[in-house]
């Protein structure tokens, strides 16, 4: 139904306004799916990413922590891995070392190097840092870790390097897998104690 009116001479012609016609409804349903199949995968791998980099950044600011700490107080700082299966404040270590950080690890100010952290005499926690249940953090050999006064590593020539990749199914055992959308992180203390992290390579080993 078109409406007509006459103003001044002029002749106005007004159409009425039934909205979206069936089949521009459906096209912009077809957009809409189009698009959330390209945006949602992109955003899954973007979020696992920064899971990634998040872990890696906590595990690098814990080591150049652990290391300025060393260096002020004069004293051996150690990092230890938690066990598994214990609550976030747990302040345990496993007992003869283990390359498995995935359930966190202690820093603590320590006489001896090398040796857990049982809050004997002479030893102070410094820090906790509980699991990331995301993430699978390895490191190259089932140690503990200890820097002295200088910012060294102790007992470690040719440094350290950690894995940090992301699992598939977040709280699995397993380790986690590098990937050409979602790589994993390298992250490498030297004898010197400095601290470096670059990305993985794909298919790289995450331990």
């Amino acid at each position: 139904m078109i409406n007509r009116s006459t103003r001044l001479g002029i002749t106005v012609v007004v159409r009425p306004n039934f909205g979206f016609t069936l089949i521009e409804l459906m096209v912009t349903v077809v957009v809409v799916a189009i698009l959330a199949m390209i945006a949602v995968p992109n955003f899954r791998d973007f979020i696992q990413r920064n899971n990634v980099t998040a872990q890696a950044n906590g595990l690098l600011a814990d080591l150049q922590y652990a290391r300025s700490e060393a260096i002020t107080r004069r004293t051996l700082v150690s990092i230890c891995p938690r066990p598994t299966g214990v609550s976030d404040d747990n302040a345990s270590c496993v007992v003869g070392g283990s390359n498995n950080f995935d359930n966190g690890w202690l820093i603590y100010k320590t006489t001896t190097a090398n040796t857990i952290y049982n809050g004997g005499a002479g030893q102070e926690l410094l820090r906790l840092t509980p699991a990331a249940r995301t993430v699978s953090v390895r490191a190259s050999a089932a140690t503990i870790l200890t820097i002295n006064a200088r910012g060294e590593l102790v007992s470690e020539a040719a440094g350290h390097k950690f894995a940090i990749c992301y699992k598939v199914n977040a709280g699995e055992t397993g380790v986690g897998q590098s990937t050409n959308t979602v790589p994993g992180s390298s992250l490498e203390v030297a004898s010197s104690g400095r601290v470096s992290v670059q990305p993985l390579a794909a298919n790289a080993p995450c331990e």
